[in-house]
C-alpha cells in the first residue's frame, strides 16, 4: 500500500485446512489498520463433531490477535489441565 500508515493490504484470505480428510477454511477479514474477523468456514457439522476443540481453539486464537493484532505472545490454555 501507498500509505504509510497502512498496516495491511486490505482485504479477505482464505486458507484450506485437512484433517483427517475433512477440508475447511481459515478466513481472515483485514482493513488497512486492523484485522477485523478471523472465522471458519466450510467447517461440517461432522467434522466439527470429530474434532471438537477445533471451534473454542479458533475462538480462544481470534480473541487473542484482535486484542494485540499480532501473532506474537498468543497463549493456549487448556480446558482440562489435569495431565
Amino acid at each position: 500500500s501507498t500509505d504509510p500508515a497502512s498496516v495491511y493490504t486490505p482485504g479477505i484470505y482464505r486458507s484450506s485446512i485437512e484433517l483427517n480428510g475433512n477440508s475447511f477454511d481459515v478466513e481472515v477479514t483485514v482493513d488497512a489498520q486492523k484485522i477485523r474477523s478471523i472465522h471458519l468456514e466450510n467447517l461440517s457439522e461432522s467434522t466439527a463433531a470429530m474434532f471438537p476443540l477445533v471451534e473454542p481453539t479458533l475462538e480462544e486464537l481470534s480473541s487473542q490477535i484482535y486484542s494485540g493484532q499480532s501473532l506474537d505472545e498468543i497463549h493456549l490454555s487448556y480446558a482440562d489441565q489435569s495431565h
